[in-house]
Protein backbone atom coordinates (compact mmCIF):
# COMPACT_ATOMS: atom_id res chain seq x y z
CA UNK A 1 0.00 0.00 0.00
CA UNK A 2 2.79 2.07 0.41
CA UNK A 3 5.13 1.25 -2.25
CA UNK A 4 7.99 0.06 0.35
CA UNK A 5 8.78 -2.90 1.58
CA UNK A 6 7.44 -2.84 5.59
CA UNK A 7 7.90 -5.16 8.17
CA UNK A 8 4.40 -6.89 9.32
CA UNK A 9 4.51 -7.54 13.23
CA UNK A 10 4.54 -11.05 13.93
CA UNK A 11 2.64 -11.16 17.48
CA UNK A 12 3.21 -14.96 17.73
CA UNK A 13 3.58 -18.49 15.71
CA UNK A 14 3.80 -22.05 16.20
CA UNK A 15 5.10 -25.34 13.97
CA UNK A 16 4.78 -28.95 14.55
CA UNK A 17 6.17 -31.14 11.51
CA UNK A 18 7.94 -34.48 12.08
CA UNK A 19 7.59 -38.25 10.97
CA UNK A 20 4.39 -40.16 12.14
CA UNK A 21 6.00 -43.51 10.68
CA UNK A 22 7.93 -44.67 7.47
CA UNK A 23 5.51 -43.78 5.10
CA UNK A 24 3.41 -40.72 6.46
CA UNK A 25 4.50 -37.35 7.58
CA UNK A 26 2.79 -34.08 8.64
CA UNK A 27 3.53 -30.48 9.01
CA UNK A 28 1.17 -27.54 10.73
CA UNK A 29 1.96 -24.05 10.89
CA UNK A 30 0.30 -21.04 12.40
CA UNK A 31 1.32 -17.72 12.66
CA UNK A 32 -0.98 -14.30 14.25
CA UNK A 33 0.47 -10.83 12.53
CA UNK A 34 -0.57 -7.23 14.19
CA UNK A 35 -2.62 -4.85 12.39
CA UNK A 36 -0.69 -1.68 11.00
CA UNK A 37 -2.13 1.51 10.11
CA UNK A 38 -0.53 4.21 7.52
CA UNK A 39 -2.89 6.37 8.13
CA UNK A 40 -6.82 6.60 8.56
CA UNK A 41 -7.98 5.38 4.99
CA UNK A 42 -4.76 2.78 4.45
CA UNK A 43 -4.64 0.27 6.83
CA UNK A 44 -2.90 -3.59 6.83
CA UNK A 45 -5.61 -5.74 8.86
CA UNK A 46 -4.21 -8.38 11.24
CA UNK A 47 -4.35 -11.72 9.96
CA UNK A 48 -4.18 -15.28 10.83
CA UNK A 49 -1.65 -17.69 8.57
CA UNK A 50 -2.24 -21.70 8.94
CA UNK A 51 -0.18 -24.02 6.98
CA UNK A 52 -1.07 -27.87 7.11
CA UNK A 53 0.68 -30.55 4.99
CA UNK A 54 0.48 -34.11 4.45
CA UNK A 55 2.61 -36.42 2.91
CA UNK A 56 2.63 -40.05 1.66
CA UNK A 57 5.61 -42.06 0.86
CA UNK A 58 5.01 -44.25 -2.54
CA UNK A 59 6.87 -46.78 -4.18
CA UNK A 60 11.04 -46.63 -2.55
CA UNK A 61 12.24 -42.75 -3.16
CA UNK A 62 8.61 -41.06 -4.01
CA UNK A 63 5.89 -39.04 -2.37
CA UNK A 64 2.25 -37.91 -2.93
CA UNK A 65 1.72 -34.84 -0.80
CA UNK A 66 -1.18 -32.43 -0.05
CA UNK A 67 -1.26 -29.23 1.24
CA UNK A 68 -4.11 -26.00 2.71
CA UNK A 69 -2.46 -22.80 2.79
CA UNK A 70 -5.73 -20.28 4.76
CA UNK A 71 -5.55 -16.83 5.85
CA UNK A 72 -8.12 -15.05 7.37
CA UNK A 73 -8.12 -11.13 7.84
CA UNK A 74 -9.72 -9.41 10.62
CA UNK A 75 -11.77 -6.68 9.49
CA UNK A 76 -14.42 -6.47 11.29
CA UNK A 77 -13.47 -3.16 12.81
CA UNK A 78 -12.70 -1.24 9.68
CA UNK A 79 -14.38 0.90 8.13
CA UNK A 80 -15.71 1.01 4.87
CA UNK A 81 -12.94 2.32 2.88
CA UNK A 82 -10.56 0.66 4.90
CA UNK A 83 -11.88 -2.58 3.80
CA UNK A 84 -11.91 -1.90 -0.32
CA UNK A 85 -10.03 -4.35 -2.05
CA UNK A 86 -9.43 -6.76 0.90
CA UNK A 87 -10.79 -10.14 1.04
CA UNK A 88 -12.26 -11.62 4.18
CA UNK A 89 -10.42 -14.87 3.88
CA UNK A 90 -7.61 -16.69 0.94
CA UNK A 91 -7.51 -20.06 0.67
CA UNK A 92 -4.90 -22.24 -1.66
CA UNK A 93 -4.99 -26.20 -1.17
CA UNK A 94 -3.16 -28.64 -3.65
CA UNK A 95 -1.88 -31.98 -4.51
CA UNK A 96 1.64 -32.45 -5.23
CA UNK A 97 3.52 -35.63 -6.70
CA UNK A 98 7.46 -35.90 -7.06
CA UNK A 99 8.92 -38.84 -8.28
CA UNK A 100 12.79 -40.08 -7.81
CA UNK A 101 13.19 -43.59 -9.48
CA UNK A 102 15.60 -46.34 -7.82
CA UNK A 103 18.09 -45.88 -9.90
CA UNK A 104 18.23 -41.93 -9.80
CA UNK A 105 18.20 -41.86 -13.54
CA UNK A 106 14.22 -40.65 -13.48
CA UNK A 107 13.11 -37.54 -12.15
CA UNK A 108 9.27 -35.71 -11.90
CA UNK A 109 7.13 -33.25 -10.41
CA UNK A 110 4.05 -32.68 -10.74
CA UNK A 111 1.65 -30.21 -8.87
CA UNK A 112 -1.94 -28.68 -9.46
CA UNK A 113 -2.85 -25.77 -6.85
CA UNK A 114 -6.25 -24.02 -6.59
CA UNK A 115 -6.83 -20.16 -5.26
CA UNK A 116 -10.32 -19.60 -3.13
CA UNK A 117 -11.57 -16.22 -2.40
CA UNK A 118 -14.89 -14.41 -1.80
CA UNK A 119 -14.15 -12.66 -4.79
CA UNK A 120 -15.17 -15.18 -7.77
CA UNK A 121 -12.08 -13.37 -9.79
CA UNK A 122 -9.77 -14.81 -7.19
CA UNK A 123 -10.36 -18.19 -7.75
CA UNK A 124 -7.55 -19.25 -9.99
CA UNK A 125 -5.49 -22.54 -10.41
CA UNK A 126 -2.07 -23.15 -11.43
CA UNK A 127 0.19 -26.21 -12.49
CA UNK A 128 2.95 -27.31 -13.57
CA UNK A 129 4.70 -30.89 -14.38
CA UNK A 130 8.72 -31.90 -14.95
CA UNK A 131 10.52 -34.74 -16.44
CA UNK A 132 14.03 -35.39 -16.59
CA UNK A 133 16.09 -38.66 -17.60
CA UNK A 134 20.08 -38.07 -16.53
CA UNK A 135 22.43 -40.66 -17.09
CA UNK A 136 25.79 -40.69 -16.80
CA UNK A 137 26.33 -39.99 -20.60
CA UNK A 138 23.26 -37.80 -21.47
CA UNK A 139 20.38 -36.02 -19.95
CA UNK A 140 16.90 -34.70 -21.57
CA UNK A 141 14.34 -33.33 -19.30
CA UNK A 142 10.69 -31.29 -19.95
CA UNK A 143 8.97 -28.66 -17.45
CA UNK A 144 5.88 -26.89 -17.93
CA UNK A 145 3.88 -24.62 -15.74
CA UNK A 146 1.08 -22.52 -16.19
CA UNK A 147 -0.76 -19.67 -13.62
CA UNK A 148 -4.31 -18.32 -14.73
CA UNK A 149 -5.46 -14.73 -14.56
CA UNK A 150 -7.60 -15.59 -11.43
CA UNK A 151 -4.96 -17.11 -9.31
CA UNK A 152 -4.50 -15.82 -6.23
CA UNK A 153 -2.29 -16.66 -3.38
CA UNK A 154 -2.09 -14.21 -0.51
CA UNK A 155 0.35 -15.95 1.75
CA UNK A 156 2.76 -16.57 -0.80
CA UNK A 157 4.64 -14.46 -3.36
CA UNK A 158 3.09 -14.89 -7.25
CA UNK A 159 4.69 -12.28 -9.27
CA UNK A 160 3.03 -12.68 -12.11
CA UNK A 161 0.27 -14.25 -13.29
CA UNK A 162 -1.89 -15.28 -16.67
CA UNK A 163 1.24 -16.89 -18.35
CA UNK A 164 2.58 -20.39 -19.08
CA UNK A 165 6.11 -21.14 -19.83
CA UNK A 166 8.35 -24.34 -21.36
CA UNK A 167 11.23 -25.33 -19.92
CA UNK A 168 13.27 -28.20 -22.37
CA UNK A 169 16.87 -28.81 -22.45
CA UNK A 170 19.12 -31.86 -22.89
CA UNK A 171 23.10 -32.48 -23.12
CA UNK A 172 26.08 -34.91 -24.10
CA UNK A 173 29.25 -35.72 -21.17
CA UNK A 174 31.84 -36.83 -22.47
CA UNK A 175 34.65 -38.56 -19.98
CA UNK A 176 38.08 -38.08 -21.73
CA UNK A 177 41.36 -40.07 -21.02
CA UNK A 178 42.67 -36.71 -19.78
CA UNK A 179 45.84 -36.07 -16.91
CA UNK A 180 43.25 -32.64 -15.64
CA UNK A 181 40.06 -33.09 -17.02
CA UNK A 182 37.45 -35.34 -15.44
CA UNK A 183 34.65 -34.67 -17.33
CA UNK A 184 33.27 -32.33 -20.14
CA UNK A 185 29.67 -31.52 -21.62
CA UNK A 186 27.42 -29.23 -24.27
CA UNK A 187 23.65 -28.88 -24.38
CA UNK A 188 21.09 -26.80 -24.55
CA UNK A 189 19.13 -25.34 -21.94
CA UNK A 190 15.71 -23.48 -22.58
CA UNK A 191 13.05 -21.18 -21.06
CA UNK A 192 9.96 -19.83 -22.83
CA UNK A 193 7.51 -17.74 -21.48
CA UNK A 194 3.89 -17.47 -23.72
CA UNK A 195 0.55 -15.41 -22.72
CA UNK A 196 -2.46 -17.77 -22.04
CA UNK A 197 -3.33 -17.20 -25.64
CA UNK A 198 0.38 -18.22 -26.92
CA UNK A 199 1.84 -14.75 -27.52
CA UNK A 200 5.83 -14.75 -26.60
CA UNK A 201 6.84 -12.63 -23.99
CA UNK A 202 10.27 -13.98 -22.61
CA UNK A 203 12.90 -16.33 -24.37
CA UNK A 204 15.97 -17.75 -22.64
CA UNK A 205 17.60 -20.18 -25.12
CA UNK A 206 21.33 -21.49 -23.96
CA UNK A 207 24.03 -23.46 -25.80
CA UNK A 208 26.37 -24.51 -23.38
CA UNK A 209 29.86 -25.87 -23.13
CA UNK A 210 31.17 -27.10 -19.57
CA UNK A 211 34.30 -28.76 -18.36
CA UNK A 212 35.34 -30.07 -15.07
CA UNK A 213 38.65 -30.26 -14.33
CA UNK A 214 39.88 -33.19 -11.90
CA UNK A 215 40.67 -30.80 -8.71
CA UNK A 216 37.03 -29.92 -8.76
CA UNK A 217 37.37 -26.75 -10.58
CA UNK A 218 34.21 -25.77 -12.82
CA UNK A 219 34.51 -23.87 -15.79
CA UNK A 220 31.44 -23.05 -18.33
CA UNK A 221 30.42 -21.38 -21.27
CA UNK A 222 26.85 -20.09 -22.19
CA UNK A 223 25.80 -18.58 -25.83
CA UNK A 224 22.57 -16.82 -25.04
CA UNK A 225 19.31 -15.85 -27.54
CA UNK A 226 16.86 -13.60 -25.26
CA UNK A 227 13.48 -12.16 -26.32
CA UNK A 228 11.96 -9.15 -23.90
CA UNK A 229 8.47 -8.22 -24.37
CA UNK A 230 7.24 -4.80 -22.77
CA UNK A 231 4.00 -4.56 -22.12
CA UNK A 232 4.69 -0.46 -20.85
CA UNK A 233 7.63 1.36 -21.31
CA UNK A 234 10.57 0.55 -19.20
CA UNK A 235 13.79 1.78 -17.91
CA UNK A 236 15.97 -1.18 -17.36
CA UNK A 237 17.99 0.49 -14.75
CA UNK A 238 15.19 1.53 -13.13
CA UNK A 239 16.18 4.67 -12.25
CA UNK A 240 14.15 7.00 -14.55
CA UNK A 241 16.01 9.71 -14.10
CA UNK A 242 15.27 13.22 -15.31
CA UNK A 243 16.39 13.68 -19.02
CA UNK A 244 15.81 10.30 -19.82
CA UNK A 245 13.37 7.96 -21.38
CA UNK A 246 12.29 4.56 -20.77
CA UNK A 247 12.44 2.24 -23.75
CA UNK A 248 9.11 2.04 -25.34
CA UNK A 249 7.03 -0.74 -24.23
CA UNK A 250 4.23 -2.37 -26.37
CA UNK A 251 7.18 -4.12 -28.35
CA UNK A 252 9.63 -7.22 -28.25
CA UNK A 253 13.67 -7.16 -27.76
CA UNK A 254 16.16 -9.42 -29.50
CA UNK A 255 19.12 -9.24 -28.12
CA UNK A 256 22.04 -11.81 -27.99
CA UNK A 257 25.19 -12.62 -24.80
CA UNK A 258 27.94 -14.72 -23.57
CA UNK A 259 28.53 -15.53 -20.25
CA UNK A 260 31.63 -16.85 -18.73
CA UNK A 261 31.78 -18.57 -15.40
CA UNK A 262 34.74 -20.35 -13.36
CA UNK A 263 34.27 -21.86 -9.58
CA UNK A 264 37.91 -22.73 -7.89
CA UNK A 265 37.94 -25.66 -6.10
CA UNK A 266 36.31 -26.49 -2.86
CA UNK A 267 39.21 -28.35 -1.40
CA UNK A 268 41.84 -25.39 -1.24
CA UNK A 269 41.10 -22.75 1.46
CA UNK A 270 41.37 -19.77 -0.46
CA UNK A 271 38.11 -20.24 -2.89
CA UNK A 272 36.59 -17.67 -5.48
CA UNK A 273 33.96 -17.68 -8.21
CA UNK A 274 33.71 -14.86 -11.48
CA UNK A 275 31.21 -14.92 -13.54
CA UNK A 276 30.96 -12.30 -16.67
CA UNK A 277 28.62 -11.65 -19.32
CA UNK A 278 28.67 -9.33 -22.00
CA UNK A 279 26.35 -8.61 -25.26
CA UNK A 280 23.51 -6.72 -26.24
CA UNK A 281 21.12 -5.54 -23.78
CA UNK A 282 17.51 -4.47 -25.26
CA UNK A 283 18.41 -1.90 -27.80
CA UNK A 284 21.87 -1.00 -26.39
CA UNK A 285 24.67 -3.25 -24.61
CA UNK A 286 25.61 -4.56 -21.27
CA UNK A 287 28.25 -5.91 -19.13
CA UNK A 288 28.41 -7.56 -16.37
CA UNK A 289 31.03 -9.33 -13.57
CA UNK A 290 29.94 -10.63 -10.59
CA UNK A 291 31.13 -13.58 -7.95
CA UNK A 292 32.87 -13.56 -4.51
CA UNK A 293 36.32 -14.50 -3.16
CA UNK A 294 36.61 -16.40 -0.11
CA UNK A 295 39.19 -17.82 2.39
CA UNK A 296 38.84 -20.38 4.75
CA UNK A 297 40.38 -19.80 8.21
CA UNK A 298 39.90 -23.86 10.02
CA UNK A 299 38.30 -23.96 12.90
CA UNK A 300 37.80 -20.24 13.33
CA UNK A 301 35.04 -20.43 10.20
CA UNK A 302 34.80 -18.41 6.46
CA UNK A 303 35.50 -14.73 5.38
CA UNK A 304 33.66 -14.16 2.07
CA UNK A 305 33.14 -10.91 -0.57
CA UNK A 306 31.00 -11.37 -2.81
CA UNK A 307 30.53 -8.51 -5.46
CA UNK A 308 28.61 -7.67 -8.45
CA UNK A 309 28.93 -4.84 -10.99
CA UNK A 310 26.59 -4.01 -14.26
CA UNK A 311 27.67 -1.88 -16.68
CA UNK A 312 24.68 -1.10 -19.20
CA UNK A 313 24.53 1.04 -22.02
CA UNK A 314 22.06 2.16 -23.82
CA UNK A 315 21.31 4.65 -26.89
CA UNK A 316 20.51 8.11 -25.99
CA UNK A 317 17.52 9.24 -24.91
CA UNK A 318 17.26 5.97 -23.22
CA UNK A 319 19.11 5.65 -19.33
CA UNK A 320 22.42 4.40 -18.94
CA UNK A 321 24.29 3.33 -15.59
CA UNK A 322 27.05 1.50 -13.84
CA UNK A 323 25.64 -0.66 -10.47
CA UNK A 324 27.60 -2.20 -7.30
CA UNK A 325 27.09 -4.51 -4.90
CA UNK A 326 29.50 -4.88 -2.47
CA UNK A 327 29.14 -8.01 0.30
CA UNK A 328 31.31 -8.73 3.11
CA UNK A 329 30.44 -12.05 5.09
CA UNK A 330 31.95 -13.68 7.81
CA UNK A 331 30.70 -17.18 10.11
CA UNK A 332 32.62 -18.40 12.69
CA UNK A 333 32.55 -21.01 15.19
CA UNK A 334 33.33 -20.21 18.76
CA UNK A 335 32.85 -24.00 19.87
CA UNK A 336 30.61 -26.96 18.83
CA UNK A 337 27.30 -25.38 20.70
CA UNK A 338 28.22 -21.17 19.54
CA UNK A 339 28.35 -19.88 16.45
CA UNK A 340 28.25 -16.06 14.91
CA UNK A 341 27.56 -14.96 11.41
CA UNK A 342 27.42 -11.34 9.79
CA UNK A 343 26.65 -9.74 6.42
CA UNK A 344 26.56 -6.62 5.14
CA UNK A 345 25.63 -5.28 1.31
CA UNK A 346 26.21 -2.08 -0.13
CA UNK A 347 23.71 -2.00 -2.84
CA UNK A 348 23.94 1.17 -5.22
CA UNK A 349 20.76 0.75 -7.50
CA UNK A 350 18.78 0.28 -4.45
CA UNK A 351 20.00 2.84 -2.18
CA UNK A 352 20.44 0.45 0.67
CA UNK A 353 23.06 -0.43 2.89
CA UNK A 354 22.57 -3.61 4.81
CA UNK A 355 23.62 -5.12 8.23
CA UNK A 356 22.53 -8.94 8.89
CA UNK A 357 23.76 -10.17 12.36
CA UNK A 358 23.03 -13.39 14.12
CA UNK A 359 23.95 -15.57 17.22
CA UNK A 360 23.08 -19.29 17.08
CA UNK A 361 23.84 -21.62 20.38
CA UNK A 362 22.92 -24.95 20.12
CA UNK A 363 21.52 -25.92 23.23
CA UNK A 364 20.16 -29.57 22.36
CA UNK A 365 20.49 -31.56 19.72
CA UNK A 366 18.78 -30.09 16.73
CA UNK A 367 17.33 -27.19 19.05
CA UNK A 368 18.54 -23.65 18.50
CA UNK A 369 18.41 -20.47 19.95
CA UNK A 370 19.05 -17.24 17.40
CA UNK A 371 19.73 -13.23 18.25
CA UNK A 372 19.16 -11.71 15.17
CA UNK A 373 20.00 -7.40 14.17
CA UNK A 374 19.02 -6.39 10.88
CA UNK A 375 19.78 -2.96 10.32
CA UNK A 376 18.46 -1.39 6.38
CA UNK A 377 19.95 2.45 5.95
CA UNK A 378 20.60 4.45 2.82
CA UNK A 379 23.60 3.87 0.94
CA UNK A 380 23.95 7.59 -0.48
CA UNK A 381 22.09 10.81 0.18
CA UNK A 382 18.61 11.50 -1.36
CA UNK A 383 19.13 15.52 -2.86
CA UNK A 384 15.95 17.34 -1.96
CA UNK A 385 14.88 15.10 1.50
CA UNK A 386 16.02 14.12 4.97
CA UNK A 387 17.87 11.12 3.73
CA UNK A 388 21.71 11.25 4.13
CA UNK A 389 24.54 8.56 4.29
CA UNK A 390 23.27 5.96 6.12
CA UNK A 391 20.10 7.15 7.15
CA UNK A 392 17.93 4.39 8.78
CA UNK A 393 15.18 3.08 6.89
CA UNK A 394 14.43 0.28 9.35
CA UNK A 395 16.03 -1.69 12.32
CA UNK A 396 14.94 -5.17 13.70
CA UNK A 397 16.32 -7.66 16.62
CA UNK A 398 14.88 -11.06 16.66
CA UNK A 399 14.78 -13.78 19.24
CA UNK A 400 14.02 -17.23 17.84
CA UNK A 401 13.98 -20.56 19.59
CA UNK A 402 13.75 -23.83 17.83
CA UNK A 403 13.22 -26.57 20.07
CA UNK A 404 13.12 -30.27 18.46
CA UNK A 405 10.42 -32.84 20.19
CA UNK A 406 11.23 -36.50 19.52
CA UNK A 407 8.58 -38.25 20.76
Amino acid sequence: MTGLNETVPILAGARLSGKLNDDWRVGLLNMQTDRINWDTASVLPAANFTVATVQRKMFQRSALSAILVNKENFIGKLSEGQKAGIQPWNRVAGLEYNLYSADNRWEGEWYYHRSFSPDPKKRGQTLANFLGYFDRNYNARIGYVLVDSFYNAEAGFVPRVGYQSFFPGGGLTFYPDSKWINNWSVGLDGDMTYSLGFKETDRDLGAYLTVNLKDQTYLNAVLINSYTYLFQDFDPTNLYRPGTQPLPGKQGYNYNSLRLRMTSSTTYNLQGRVDVRFGQFFNGHAQAVEGEIGYRWQPVGTFTMSYSYNRIRLPEPYASADFWILGPRAELSFSRTLFASAFFQWNTQANNFNINTRLQWRFAPVSDLFLVYTDNSFAEAVPNTQARFLSPKNRALVLKIVYWLNL
